[in-house]
């Protein structure tokens, strides 16, 4: 069972980044107005004129008019965000404007205890695109740092190389599951992965092994 972890955020440096990592990662959108109107869709990250693009595929943004209130839900597969704000009109891309919210509820899923991880201690090794510094790891998944530029061509699922101290190094598929901006680091990313193989040797690995290189419970 997961446990969920509830955050309001108030920053605008938080409300921006947390907006970032919802469209990055390609988490689905609810955005609800009066008398119970939905309509499915996805966002796009905040835009220079500080407005939230909202697109809907169904195109029923048309029934809304500027300025109403309406609430957002966003939900992926590691948590969600939610937030109330008003229509803007339309960027002329089939895309509606929302206000940036002041104010949203972050609600993060942990499937189980996740460890961060020392710098330098771990590392993945992509054949085509180089190594990466491990950040944090549980018995389900591996967070690395990677540049923004890099996310696209890593795709959804790939082969990695885990590469681990004292040890043989560990073929991994993994499969992105989210994407968050690395603290203080505007040009990189934080990808969240799952494994998509067979874990059982790093499984095997980090029960083993992990007391003694310097990871930590997250």
């Amino acid at each position: 069972m997961s446990d969920a972890v509830h955050t309001t955020e108030l920053s605008p440096i938080a409300i921006h980044a947390a907006l970032e990592c919802a469209a990055a990662s390609k988490w689905q959108a609810t955005m609800t107005g009066p008398a119970g109107w939905r309509a499915p869709g996805i966002v796009a990250p905040p835009d220079p004129t500080g407005r939230l693009p909202f697109l809907n595929p169904w195109g029923l943004l048309s029934a809304l008019p500027i300025g109403t209130a309406v609430r957002v839900d966003l939900q992926g597969d590691s948590g969600g965000v939610s937030f109330y704000t008003q229509t803007r009109g339309t960027d002329g891309q089939g895309r509606w404007l929302l206000e940036v919210p002041t104010v949203i509820q972050v609600t993060e899923l942990r499937d189980e205890m996740r460890l961060d991880v020392d710098p330098g201690t771990l590392s993945l090794e992509h054949p085509e695109h180089g190594t990466f510094e491990v950040v944090d790891l549980s018995a389900r998944g591996v967070s690395f740092r990677a540049p923004s530029k890099l996310i696209d061509a890593l795709g959804e699922s790939t082969m990695f190389v885990l590469h681990v101290p004292g040890g043989d190094p560990i073929p991994v598929e993994l499969g992105v599951r989210s994407v968050r901006r690395a603290p203080g680091q505007p040009l990189m990313r934080i990808v969240g992965t799952r494994f998509a193989g067979n874990g059982t040797a790093v499984v095997a690995w980090y029960a083993d092994q992990a007391h003694e290189l310097g990871v930590y419970a997250a």
